[in-house]
Formats: C-alpha cells, sequence, structure tokens
C-alpha cells in the first residue's frame, strides 16, 4: 500500500510516500533499496505497534522499540525524535523519525496520536488521501511497520 501527495505545481516541494512492511528485514531492505534509487536526501519515519501480550506492557514495549532503534540507527541519529504513546484504537505505538514531533505534540497533556483519531487525523494531514489513510491504521493496528518517506514529488515518483 503506498500513498503520495498530489502536487504537480510545485514539484519542489516534499511529498510523502508511505509503504506498510510485515516485518524488519522488509523494513530495513526498502530503506536500503531508497538510498540505492536516489542519492536525494531522504527523511523516513517509521511507526510500529506493540506487539506485546498485553498492549500497553511499557517494558516490553520498549524493549520492542529499543530493537527498531539498534536495527535503523544508521537511519536515525541518537538525536532523532521518538516516543511511545497509547492510543486507543489501535494499542501502544512507537514513532522514530522526522515525524515523530507531530505524534508525540501533547494537547492538553496527551500526545496528538494517542487521540482516538489522532493517528489517522496526521496521516491526513500529510495529504494522503481518506481510503490510503484507512488502509494504513488497518495495517499497522494488524502489527505492521508503517514507513513515512519525505522526497521532492521526482524522488517519491521514482521510489514508487
Amino acid at each position: 500500500m503506498s500513498a503520495t501527495i498530489q502536487n504537480p505545481v510545485q514539484s519542489n516541494r516534499n511529498q510523502f510516500l508511505v509503504k506498510s512492511f510485515q516485518d524488519m528485514s522488509q523494513l530495513h531492505l526498502a530503506i536500503d533499496k531508497c538510498h540505492d534509487i536516489t542519492k536525494e536526501r531522504l527523511q523516513f519515519s517509521v511507526l510500529e505497534k506493540c506487539k506485546a501480550p498485553i498492549a500497553n506492557d511499557v517494558v516490553l514495549c520498549t524493549q520492542q522499540f529499543q530493537n527498531l532503534k539498534t536495527v535503523l540507527h544508521n537511519e536515525f541519529s541518537a538525536k532523532s525524535k521518538s516516543g511511545l504513546f497509547f492510543n486507543p484504537e489501535i494499542g501502544t505505538i512507537f514513532c522514530i523519525g522526522n515525524l515523530s514531533p507531530f505524534f508525540l505534540q501533547e494537547i492538553d497533556g496527551k500526545p496528538l496520536g494517542a487521540l482516538g483519531t489522532g493517528v489517522y487525523g496526521i496521516i491526513r494531514g500529510l495529504g494522503i488521501n481518506e481510503e490510503d489513510a484507512k488502509q494504513n491504521i488497518t495495517e499497522l493496528r494488524q502489527g505492521n511497520y508503517l514507513l513515512f518517506i519525505s522526497g521532492t514529488a521526482n524522488t517519491i515518483e521514482n521510489l514508487k
């Protein structure tokens, strides 16, 4: 599943491609392929649902997400924003990358991503159409990784 912002007038403006992956090796391979396809500096973000038997088990979720950071250490510096939040419709979610501040931005003391439709709203706010955004949420809920790639329109088109 992929979705992009369509804006032919401003082809130099950043656009987003959202891809879903069932496992970490697929995610890692996709990022490597992006680097092979383009020399443009891309920005990546990843959302991952906690797969612990008890979704709000902070210790197990933290260990799982530390593994994600370890595997993707070349893509995200130690200073990359990342964090956990609990979304009532999806479960505990880890985010890392340039879009993390959107998901972690607090409103009345609660991360925006933790609001019932917060994750969906952020994805829609990136310009992803309604159908694709709903599919992205379904895939995240099922335990898939969501990879967000930000780049120019031409680069995003080449990455499809």
